[in-house]
């Protein structure tokens, strides 16, 4: 009787650790590190421990490094000034060196962009130019 009463105990044990497990939310970078896992897209390989248990992937042959795409917790290749670079945000796609940005071009097709440096946001603001409008409106 004890045995049958220890088997049932343990059986609701991992029914509760099973339904805990799947109620868990699963990121996009679950998602991606899944489908990379289970595929073995061969444009990915395993990089160093990530938060110290589970591993992150990056891009094999990248021509100028890599940088990291926070949304898929993963690394992608850089592309350069000029690259021609994919503006939409989805897993695996290479983005542009972190002081460039992905600037919409109608000449491409597909919605693609080109690498473009950010152009500064110059907040000196010139005081005369506000003095001579004051001055005209009074």
């Amino acid at each position: 009787m004890m045995m049958i009463s220890q088997l049932a105990l343990n059986f609701m044990m991992i029914t509760v650790k099973g339904h805990y497990l799947q109620r868990r939310m699963v990121t996009q970078c679950d998602v991606l590190n899944d489908q990379i896992l289970m595929t073995g897209d061969s444009q990915w390989e395993p990089s160093e421990r990530f938060n110290g248990r589970s591993e992150y992937f990056q891009k094999r042959d990248c021509e100028f490094g890599r940088v990291w795409d926070v949304m898929f917790c993963t690394r992608v290749c850089e592309l350069q000034e000029g690259d021609i670079c994919n503006p939409s945000v989805n897993p695996g796609l290479d983005m542009c060196r972190e002081d460039l940005e992905c600037v919409r071009n109608n000449d491409l097709p597909d919605n693609l962009g080109v690498c473009e440096q950010i152009v500064p946001i110059d907040l000196d603001l010139d005081y005369n130019f506000y003095d001579l409008m004051e001055s005209m409106l009074n």
